[in-house]
């Protein structure tokens, strides 16, 4: 039927296309939760990219974002879900499955 024509496309679909996820972590230096988050999520298994809001205040400005820790989740350059404040390690898994 449909569905299954549905699911062999997503299937064919190239690996990167459907699993491009990035985090973006907003940071700075004075800020002592994200130095609390660093391990963690040097830990997690995809993309991350770091940006120190004092270094690069223009990205933080286009990113609108007014405090740190700011995490963005991107999904193929689609902004899946945003979290301000520090998380623990269980908070961070679930921000970015």
């Amino acid at each position: 039927g449909p569905s299954l024509l549905r699911r062999r496309r997503s299937v064919n679909q190239p690996h990167y296309e459907r699993l491009m996820r990035i985090l973006k972590v907003f940071t700075s230096k004075a800020c002592a939760p994200c130095k609390a988050m660093k391990p963690l999520i040097k830990d997690l298994d995809m993309a991350v990219v770091e940006i120190d809001i004092d270094d690069a205040p223009e990205l933080a400005a286009r990113n609108a974002v007014r405090s740190v820790p700011t995490l963005k989740l991107f999904e193929n350059n689609d902004l899946l879900r945003t979290s301000v404040g520090g998380l623990s390690r269980n908070q961070l898994l679930d921000f970015v499955k």
